[in-house]
């Protein structure tokens, strides 16, 4: 694998996030080599590179969460053909595809990441939408078959269930 791949997967878990991770360090790349005129890469070139760009705080985070060594391994002549490998690489690896009610906050897309690397392989990438029809729960696509775990198909699975047990429930109460 790629080893700037194996260095983003750690803490990346979206294949928008990983693609938009790999734009921004060819940004940054680039700042360094023929805006600074380096002849390296460093995390040192990381405050000046922020002070003339529009980026936040989570884009610099994530640079100073890169190695030294990730930052030798690029060189001036070759570091695009490195990352246009890397970003080629990353859209084939594996995808699980989630729709869900509402936007996940970060926390809970790291929470699902992880999860997912777990359960279903060390390299998986999840692919998140939004359907507000979903209403709680969501839908997998895993392998050209949807997992519905939303609960107004629980509802409809068990609607004569519940027709029955409603009634005595609130006759009970």
């Amino acid at each position: 694998m790629n080893p700037v791949l194996t260095a983003l997967l750690p803490f990346t878990f979206r294949q928008s996030d990983l693609a938009y991770r790999l734009g921004l360090l060819r940004e940054f790349l680039e700042f360094c080599f023929f805006t600074q005129q380096s002849t390296s890469a460093s995390a040192a070139a990381i405050a000046p590179f922020s002070a003339v760009g529009r980026h936040g705080l989570g884009d610099i985070g994530f640079l100073q969460k890169l190695s030294p060594e990730v930052f030798a391994s690029f060189q001036s002549g070759s570091f695009h053909a490195v990352l246009d490998q890397a970003l080629r690489e990353a859209k084939a690896l594996p995808t699980l595809r989630l729709t869900v009610a509402v936007v996940l906050p970060t926390e809970e897309v790291t929470v699902l990441g992880q999860w997912a690397r777990q359960a279903v392989g060390e390299r998986i990438m999840l692919e998140l939408s939004v359907d507000p029809e979903i209403a709680a729960g969501c839908q997998l696509l895993w392998h050209d078959t949807i997992h519905e775990y939303s609960l107004g198909t629980r509802l409809r699975k068990n609607e004569a269930q519940l027709a029955e047990r409603i009634p005595a429930l609130l006759e009970a109460a």
